[in-house]
């Protein structure tokens, strides 16, 4: 019955998740493009954000196998499905992915733009942790786009909002990041103070 195919639904997402934590990129891939076809029946009555989560996650499994156009094409039906729901964290998180996907895929405007909306929606919900993240990512974007003094803010942002709390790994990832600025400057001395 239908409450048999949303209980598959919902397994088939925790599956996907489960095989995605453990990197097992082609596995979650299988489960999440199967929950998207038990909810694509009318019939399955399970809330939207159900829908949401399975694109986007589906999308990551894509980006990871380095299938960037299908990754994208899943990144913009969560965007869209997300029309009616009301959670910035998840809003940002899509627009992270879908930023990371476009910038692996060489489209460095769009990607900028993307990246910009996941920082914006961070920035309101307070998670700080993200926001340097996106910082980070908007810094490789900047920098590949031969914009030293764009990626220099960014990863500077990054490294202070990685230093309340001391985030050790993050503050040496964005100092190295601060290193490659310099060194494509042709600032040596810099690059190796970082």
């Amino acid at each position: 019955g239908y409450i048999d195919r949303e209980r598959l639904a919902k397994c088939l997402l925790h599956l996907g998740t489960a095989a995605y934590n453990y990197n097992r990129f082609e596995e979650a891939s299988r489960h999440f493009a199967k929950c998207l076809k038990v909810l694509n029946d009318k019939r399955v009555k399970l809330p939207q954000m159900i829908r949401v989560q399975a694109h986007y996650s589906y999308a990551s499994t894509l980006m990871m196998r380095n299938q960037y156009e299908a990754a994208i094409e899943q990144y913009r039906l969560a965007l869209r499905d997300f029309l009616y729901e009301d959670d910035n964290n998840e809003l940002a998180n899509i627009y992270y992915g879908l930023s990371e996907t476009l910038h692996r895929a060489g489209s460095l405007k769009d990607a900028r733009e993307a990246g910009e909306q996941a920082r914006t929606f961070y920035v309101s919900v307070g998670n700080h942790a993200m926001e340097g993240q996106t910082h980070n990512l908007l810094g490789h974007i900047a920098l590949e786009a031969g914009d030293y003094r764009g990626a220099s803010d960014h990863f500077t942002m990054a490294l202070s909002l990685a230093q309340a709390p001391a985030e050790p790994a993050r503050i040496m990832i964005n100092n190295a990041a601060l290193a490659d600025v310099r060194l494509a400057e042709g600032r040596l001395d810099e690059a190796k103070r970082y």
